[in-house]
């Protein structure tokens, strides 16, 4: 089985120490790395919907860099920081009304008291259908 592994610029900077890839496509299914809510300087910006729309941006990229789109996406996990999941829940269905007005698929949101990198306060993370090689 071949994997092949997708990593756009700028996104893929902040990742980079970590050693992993944003997207990987095996088996007719592309998995993305959680996206947290930085800036593409590195930096993140205190405001929870700000965090959201970034996390939405590097999503984009990660499904375009990987010849994919939001019609596929099979399940979307979101996770939390401490107890801002109410308050950032009208954003991400905001953010995902405009790439996916279907509710075709699967979304789990979890609260959680740590992300990675610190100053994180939101992530999501794609499983996607697409064309097996």
């Amino acid at each position: 089985m071949k994997i092949n592994t997708f990593n756009p610029q700028p996104t893929f900077k902040v990742f980079e120490p970590y050693h992993l890839s944003l997207g990987a496509i095996a088996n007719g299914f592309l998995f993305v790395t959680g996206q947290v809510g930085f800036e593409d300087n590195g930096t993140f910006p205190e405001d929870d919907n700000r965090q959201v729309e970034n996390v939405f941006r590097h999503l984009d990229r990660i499904l375009e860099d990987a010849g994919a789109d939001w019609t596929n996406v099979v399940q979307m996990r979101s996770y939390h920081l401490d107890k801002r999941m109410e308050a950032q829940a009208p954003k991400i269905l905001e953010e995902k009304r405009k790439r996916m007005p279907e509710d075709q698929h699967a979304w789990t949101a979890i609260g959680v008291t740590h992300l990675m990198p610190a100053g994180s306060l939101v992530e999501i993370d794609l499983v996607v259908a697409v064309d097996a090689e």
